[in-house]
């Protein structure tokens, strides 16, 4: 057999046996064991994670630059209109993956609870850092335009949030039920393996088998 790298979860006994189990019998090419429950790959996606949201962040804050440079030297708000959209569908994707890190999968939760922490903590603060933003435009636009012109604002945000809810969330929460259902599956297929090869080690020490 293969043997795989990682260190087993401390968090019972149960799951250090599992561990173990799926570290040294499990094939190395079988890429879901790996993804949820090989260390190397939980800090893989964390880090994939973490750049999402890392860019996401990023970009609201350049777009926001872009437009508080053009509030400054006197340009009108259609002209804008470009980055505005980029900082609302930055705003959009930061608020989401605060979702997702609310709920993250059961697999997570299990066998990686100190990474689900810390993408907690990483949404929650470009969440409040995306709300500074948004204060500080509301107050730009409001001081230049009026209040009219915010509430039209925060109606073409709700569109952008919509479009990007059927094109892109919709899809990705797919992918994840998807991943979810088949690990569930994975893993009664592991327990059920893990429980056969234990009862038939102990039936054989014993000699009955």
């Amino acid at each position: 057999m293969v043997e795989l790298t990682g260190t087993a979860p401390v968090s019972s006994e149960l799951f250090a046996l599992l561990h173990r189990y799926i570290v040294y019998i499990i094939p190395q090419n079988f890429t879901n064991v790996k993804v949820f429950f090989i260390n190397s790959t939980e800090v893989e996606e964390e880090e994939l994670y973490m750049i999402e949201v890392a860019a996401a962040l990023s970009a609201a804050t350049t777009a926001f630059n872009a437009i508080k440079k053009g509030f400054e030297v006197g340009r009108d708000i259609e002209s804008m209109a470009g980055d505005l959209g980029r900082w609302m569908g930055e705003a959009s994707d930061i608020d989401k993956a605060g979702e997702y890190a609310k709920n993250p999968p059961l697999f997570k939760k299990l066998f990686a609870a100190g990474s689900v922490e810390e993408e907690a903590m990483a949404t929650f603060m470009a969440k409040k850092k995306a709300e500074d933003m948004r204060g500080q435009l509301k107050q730009l636009i409001i001081l230049t335009r009026g209040m009219g012109a915010w509430d039209e604002l925060l109606a073409t945000e709700g569109d952008i949030r919509k479009k990007r809810q059927a094109a892109i969330y919709a899809q990705k929460e797919k992918q994840r039920k998807v991943i979810e259902i088949t690990a569930i599956i994975l893993c009664v297929i592991l327990v059920g393996g893990f429980v056969t090869w234990v009862t038939g080690a102990l039936l054989k020490s014993q000699g009955i088998i």
